[in-house]
């Protein structure tokens, strides 16, 4: 789950400004967290306290003022930015296949372009799982970059169901 997060607050500062290489800072001053973290530990917060996924996203969501009152035809005539699930998940794969470690992951998945929080994040939570640990450096930058009650809910999750704790 770090690891997941970790590539999106890394691949943030990238999404709308393509790196196409493997040489660039893990994090600048403009790295923050995005809905791919926050809809990641909403899913865990659901997990977690047993109750709908639904009311976990809510909850976590009206917790950063996202506006959830609209409706799809509201939205529809303004809304744009669509990155397919077909063009970024295998990809997202491909960047762990080709990986020695954690942070080659990450780089991978930045230095394609596109959507990189989301590649990044998918890429990440798999090489987490493959590696069994993120850095204690980037875990260090997540604690700093999420707001404290994301972070509660991250450190309960990975101490149940993760193979490391977050703070090791």
């Amino acid at each position: 789950m770090i690891g997941a997060i970790a590539g999106d607050i890394i691949g943030s500062v990238y999404e709308h400004r393509p790196i196409r290489n493997k040489n660039f800072p893990l994090f600048d001053s403009r790295c923050t967290f995005t809905d791919d973290s926050v809809l990641t530990v909403a899913i865990a917060l659901a997990i977690l306290s047993k109750r709908s996924y639904l009311e976990s996203v809510i909850e976590i969501g009206r917790r950063f003022g996202y506006d959830l009152q609209r409706s799809v035809e509201q939205i529809r005539p303004t809304y744009g930015f669509e990155i397919s699930c077909q063009k970024t998940v295998p990809e997202a794969i491909v960047a762990f296949l080709d990986s020695v470690s954690y942070e080659d992951t990450v780089r991978n998945a930045i230095s394609l372009g596109g959507d990189s929080d989301t590649l990044a994040c998918i890429a990440g939570g798999i090489a987490e799982a493959y590696y069994t640990e993120v850095p204690p450096d980037i875990r260090a930058k997540v604690w700093e970059c999420l707001p404290s009650f994301l972070w509660k809910i991250t450190e309960v999750f990975c101490g149940v169901y993760c193979a490391s704790e977050p703070g090791s």
